[in-house]
């Protein structure tokens, strides 16, 4: 009965009060996903896959990570919008500015010294922070407010080839670890890890939330 009446709650709320909540659920989830990366980066097991790019273009380019996911967003928006526009929102335009999550992410995790940890707990600590990653942008996407420019690409390949999202997810996520791995970026078992649990959970919390949203 809960469930319904939050169904209910959601599907009769005001046009501006739909759009705060899809915002706070946007801004959580983006932070999320910026702490969840910067768990990974603390650990040093590799990046989860959006992260590994940016990573790889920073380094190629020898600018800020800010920078880089400016960069990187910038570029998969411009294919988003001339082959799907629908997929452009609010969460779009924050994406753009995700590596500016990911610092703040290394400000809130760096106090925790995760990178001193032993190794059964770094193992634990990459597992947690994949985890986070792929919760995080389940939220963020959950919400149908708007698709970051690189997670996108997935849905985007759900809507053009006759596969489920975990298997686009998979094959967008292989291709931005090649693609980031050949401009110098760093990558482990942590985004192996990353590319394997991402899909299922992205596909199911999305469906999830689509009762909602």
């Amino acid at each position: 009965m809960m469930t319904n009446f939050n169904e209910q709650a959601v599907s009769e709320a005001s046009p501006i009060k739909l759009i705060l909540v899809k915002s706070l659920f946007v801004f959580i989830g983006l932070l999320a996903t910026g702490i969840g990366t910067s768990i990974m980066f603390q650990v040093g097991m590799g990046s989860a896959p959006p992260g590994t790019i940016i990573e790889g273009v920073k380094e190629f380019f020898n600018v800020s990570y800010g920078i880089a996911g400016i960069i990187v967003n910038f570029s998969f928006l411009v294919l988003l919008f001339f082959t799907e526009r629908s997929l452009i929102g609010l969460g779009t335009i924050a994406m753009l500015f995700f590596g500016y999550f990911v610092d703040l992410g290394n400000i809130i995790i760096a106090p925790l010294a995760i990178g001193n940890l032993s190794g059964a707990m770094q193992i634990l600590a990459m597992v947690l922070g994949c985890l986070v990653v792929a919760v995080g942008t389940g939220l963020y996407l959950g919400v149908n407010f708007g698709s970051g420019a690189i997670d996108g690409l997935s849905i985007l390949f759900d809507r053009k080839l006759p596969l489920d999202l975990k298997y686009c997810r998979w094959i967008t996520d292989a291709l931005l670890v090649l693609v980031g791995a050949l401009m110098g970026a760093s990558w482990g078992l942590g985004t192996v890890v990353a590319v394997a649990i991402t899909g299922p959970i992205l596909q199911s919390m999305i469906t999830k939330m689509g009762k909602y949203f």
